[in-house]
This record gives structure tokens, C-alpha cells and sequence, in this order.
């Protein structure tokens, strides 16, 4: 997406104008359900069963191929871990030949050497990779059925393929603000602010499930995965849902059903914004229609419309916790290289309650 393009979004945004034309800067496409791990703080963890599946990899070229060159990076998310599907790497250079960022989050758990590599190779542009915790005590009571020092081994092998491959992958590392990570921020933060490490994200628990429920409550569950991958073999068998969220007025105007990121399912229906939740709305489907005849027909602008009326009845957004910047600042931020953004996010996240009007009860 071009500069033009992102400010005219940008400026439809600030004038609250529901109709486009408008293309999401990047799409969120979930290619399995499945999972190896059994984190606690997770809906897949607390909530109900979904069927374990993969997307094909014909259907996600038939995906790919609907999307509009506009937009910049397509990101393996949702509530599976990518690292599990058998085609992967060839994803990832399907997207990056057809001029799309690919962007990878994952548990790091599967994230091998020859993995790393192939995927830096194919052309992986972006990896955000969660370490909840700099002791193995902590790390592993959030993240059920990983082990610490494989995790970590996997992610300084990834910086090193990254320094002799002369990759351009931007590196974000995670920790979620858990009980027990706050008194090992200091120590997590020394020990990954290094070269090839881009940005250390503290970020807030959003889904709100341990808050909720209470850390102690939530207890762990058989990990969920089933079928082959590229990295290892897994079976088992569990729970997923989302719940509604708790949350609070606020001041600012949430900019994703304007510029994304639009959310593909392991079904292929399409949502706007970055919540996949049975409380979200469905805006259409692919490959049925072009993703941006989906994004600005009548089911997205009635969305845009409704929302800004009344954003608290949706109930998608009636449960979302995650705090907003104002309007301008959205807008603003829009214009900034989408890496140089998460940088800044990282620096100004523990502000945001404030800046949104949303403070702790």
C-alpha cells in the first residue's frame, strides 16, 4: 500500500466516512486449528471444541490469489500454531513472491534450525514469538508443554541465521504480562536486547481469561494438535471458544474495519478486524469474492456505519479490552512504516490505558 493510499484511508478514517473505496494493510489468515501447546491464559485452553484441521495448501493459493496487491503483509495467526502445518515454508514464499510481507507468530517451540533457515530463504519478513518469562519456572507454567531452553536455543538460532543469511526479518519478542512475569521484566529485557532482536513488547493480557477467572483457577488442559508438520509429529486433542470480554468507555475510535487487519478463518470467512470470535461479524467469505469486494461491500460499510452509530452494540467490540489511541493518533500512526510502528507500540503500550481513558478498577 502505497503512502497515498494509507493517507487516504487515514484521512476517511478521521472523517468517520463508512464507505470506501478501503484495503486492509494486512490480513490475518489462520492455515490450522491445531496446536502443541496448552497455555492456560489461552480461549483455546478455557473454551469449547473446534474441529482439528488444516487449510490446503490449493486453498490458500486460491486465497492468496484473491488478495489485493495493496496489501502489505499477511500474518499466520489465529488459534493455531503455524509452525504445524506441512506447508508452511511454502507459504510463506507463495505470499512473498506475489509481493505480500509475510509475517509469522508463533510459539517458537517447533522453530528449528533447518526451519528457521528454510523460512528465512522463502522469504519471511516478520516473526513475532512469545517468551512469557525469563526463568524456566515461569515460562513453563504459562506456556504448558514447552521447554525453556529449547525455546530459547530456537530463538537465538534464528537471530544467528538472520545475521549470516543478511535477512530482513523484524524480530519481536513478547512477554504478556502474567502473574509472575512482571518481577522478571528487568531480567527478560537484559537478556534479549540484543543484535537482531528489533523489539521487546510487554504487552497486556487482552483476552482478559485470567483476570476473569483468577490465575489459580485456570488449569491446563491436554495439548491440542493432531496430524503431521514440518517440524514434529503431534496427536491429542482439546477445547476452543472465546469468551466476552470485560471492558470500559473510551475515547478513541478503533481504526480496524477501516484499514485492517481483515481476518481470514481456517474456514475462510472474513472478518473485520483482528478478533476471530463466534461474537464477531462475519463480513463475507473467500475465495467467494475478491477480499476487497468484500471489504467494501455492503456487509463491510454496514459494519463501518454501525459502528461508528453505536460501537458498543456490536458485540464484538462491546467485549473488546484493548485500549485506543485517539482518532488523529490512529491516523497518524498509519502513516509510519508498519515495523517502525510496532517499535513505538512497544514504547508507549503502558500509556495506552491512560491515553484511551481506561484505567484499572
Amino acid at each position: 500500500m502505497s503512502l497515498f493510499s494509507r493517507a487516504r484511508t487515514s484521512l476517511r478514517f478521521l472523517l468517520r466516512q463508512g464507505s470506501g473505496p478501503f484495503a486492509p494493510e494486512e490480513v490475518i489468515v489462520e492455515v490450522t486449528t491445531r496446536c502443541n501447546l496448552a497455555c492456560p491464559m489461552c480461549v483455546r485452553t478455557l473454551g469449547r471444541r473446534r474441529p482439528q484441521k488444516d487449510v490446503a495448501l490449493d486453498t490458500f493459493r486460491a486465497w492468496v490469489g484473491n488478495l489485493p496487491l495493496s496489501v502489505e503483509r499477511v500474518a499466520f495467526a489465529g488459534l493455531g500454531e503455524p509452525l504445524l502445518h506441512e506447508n508452511i515454508v511454502d507459504m510463506v514464499g507463495l505470499l512473498s513472491e506475489r509481493g505480500h510481507a509475510p509475517v509469522l507468530y508463533s510459539n517458537a517451540t517447533l522453530l528449528t534450525p533447518e526451519l528457521s533457515r528454510a523460512l528465512l530463504r522463502a522469504g519471511l519478513r516478520a516473526a513475532i514469538l512469545p517468551i512469557d518469562g525469563a526463568t524456566r519456572e515461569t515460562y513453563e507454567r504459562w506456556r504448558k508443554g514447552a521447554d525453556f531452553e529449547k525455546t530459547v536455543a530456537n530463538v537465538r538460532e534464528l537471530i544467528r541465521l538472520k545475521r549470516e543469511l543478511a535477512a530482513p526479518l523484524f524480530l519481536e519478542l513478547q512477554m504478556i504480562r502474567l502473574p509472575g512475569t512482571e518481577t522478571e521484566l528487568g531480567k527478560w529485557r537484559s537478556t534479549w536486547s540484543i543484535p537482531g532482536v528489533d523489539s521487546l513488547r510487554y504487552k497486556p493480557d487482552h483476552m482478559g481469561e485470567i483476570e476473569k477467572r483468577g490465575a489459580g483457577s485456570a488449569a491446563p488442559s491436554t495439548p491440542v494438535s493432531a496430524g503431521r508438520g514440518p517440524a514434529e509429529r503431534h496427536a491429542g486433542e482439546g477445547r476452543t471458544d472465546e469468551q466476552p470480554l470485560a471492558t470500559g468507555p473510551q475515547r478513541g475510535i478503533c481504526p480496524m474495519p477501516w484499514r485492517g487487519p481483515a481476518t481470514v478463518d481456517i474456514d475462510g470467512n472474513v472478518y473485520p478486524c483482528c478478533v476471530q470470535s463466534p461474537l464477531n461479524v462475519r463480513i463475507g467469505r473467500v475465495p467467494d469474492l475478491p477480499l476487497a469486494d468484500i471489504w467494501n461491500g455492503a456487509e463491510g460499510v454496514r459494519v463501518r456505519h454501525e459502528f461508528l452509530r453505536h460501537r458498543r452494540k456490536l458485540a464484538t467490540c462491546a467485549g473488546c479490552d484493548i485500549p485506543l489511541l485517539p482518532a488523529w493518533a490512529s491516523a497518524a500512526g498509519n502513516l509510519l512504516d508498519p515495523f517502525l510502528a510496532r517499535r513505538v507500540l512497544a514504547r508507549i503500550e503502558p500509556l495506552l490505558p491512560f491515553i484511551s481513558g481506561r484505567r484499572k478498577a
